[in-house]
C-alpha cells in the first residue's frame, strides 16, 4: 500500500507519497542526486536497497513521478519481471510530461514489469498511466484539482474508499499542511484505524517513509523524512535541484 496526494497553489505544486513496505524489506536509502551526463537532467530519488530503485523522483526540468503497485490477479503467477522501481528513473531523463508519453507509448516494454500505476507531473499537467502487466497501457490527462492515488492488497474495496472519503473531507477543511510543510493527511493514524491509514501500521508492515517533491517557479526540491514522523519534524534529507527557467 501507499499513499500519494497532489496540492497546487499558484505557480507551484507539491506531490507527497506515504511509502508503505514490509518489515522484513531492506532499508530505504535515503535520496540521493543522480545524473547521466551533462545532456541528461540532473535527478534525485530516494532508493530501494532491495532492488535498486526507486518509487518517487524528480528533475529540475520539474518532472516528477511516483509509481504504484496494481495487484493484478495475474501478477501472482509472474517470475519473470524487471522490477518496477527502475521506471522512474527511466521516466526522469526525460525534460518535457509530452515527451514522457511518448516514450512510454512507444517502445517502453510494459509486459516486463508486474501492474502498476504511474503518476508524472509537470507544472499544472498530471497525467496518470496504468498498465496491467499484460500489455495493456491507459494513459489520462487530468487538471490541477487536489488529487489521492492509493493502493491496498489488504481490504482495498473498503480500505481505497475509506481514504477517499478523508481526502475529500481534509480538502474541505482546507487541506492544512504541518509546519515542516507535510500534509496533515499523510499523517492521520485514527485509533482503531492504524490499518487502514495513510500513515499505516499492522503487524508485518507500515508506512516507513514519506517523501515530497515541491516544484515552483524558483526550483525544485525533494524532500524525505524517515518514519515515525511526527509534524515538526524537519526533513532527515532535502535535495534543492535549479530549475533552467529560475
Amino acid at each position: 500500500m501507499c499513499t500519494v496526494t497532489y496540492l497546487k497553489a499558484g505557480d507551484q505544486f507539491l506531490l507527497t507519497m506515504n511509502r508503505d513496505e514490509r518489515l522484513d524489506r531492506g532499508r530505504e536509502i535515503a535520496p540521493r542526486r543522480f545524473r547521466l551526463n551533462d545532456k541528461k537532467p540532473e535527478c534525485a530519488w530516494p532508493i530501494d536497497s532491495d532492488s535498486g530503485g526507486t518509487w518517487i523522483g524528480t528533475n529540475h526540468h520539474g518532472i516528477t513521478a511516483c509509481i504504484l503497485n496494481g495487484y493484478e490477479e495475474s501478477d501472482a503467477g509472474r517470475k519473470d519481471f524487471k522490477s518496477r522501481g527502475t521506471i522512474i528513473p527511466q521516466v526522469l531523463q526525460l525534460a518535457t510530461l509530452d515527451k514522457v508519453e511518448r516514450m512510454l507509448a512507444g517502445d517502453f516494454e510494459s509486459t516486463a514489469f508486474k501492474s502498476f500505476s504511474l503518476i508524472v507531473v509537470q507544472r499544472d499537467a498530471v497525467m496518470f498511466l496504468y498498465s496491467n502487466g499484460m500489455g495493456t497501457i491507459t494513459f489520462e490527462r487530468r487538471d490541477g484539482l487536489p488529487r489521492l492515488w492509493s493502493s491496498s492488497s489488504w481490504k482495498a474495496a473498503e480500505v481505497l474508499p475509506w481514504r477517499e472519503k478523508q481526502f475529500s473531507e481534509w480538502v474541505e477543511r482546507g487541506a492544512a499542511l504541518t509546519e515542516a510543510g507535510i500534509p496533515t493527511y499523510h499523517l492521520l493514524q485514527p485509533e482503531g484505524r492504524e490499518a487502514w491509514a495513510p500513515l499505516m501500521k499492522r503487524d508485518k508492515s507500515m508506512t516507513r517513509s514519506i517523501t515530497q517533491v515541491l516544484v515552483s517557479s524558483s526550483g525544485v526540491s525533494l524532500r524525505y523524512w524517515k518514519c515515525p514522523v511526527t509534524g515538526g519534524s524537519a526533513p532527515d534529507r532535502a535535495i534543492g535541484l535549479n530549475s533552467p527557467s529560475a
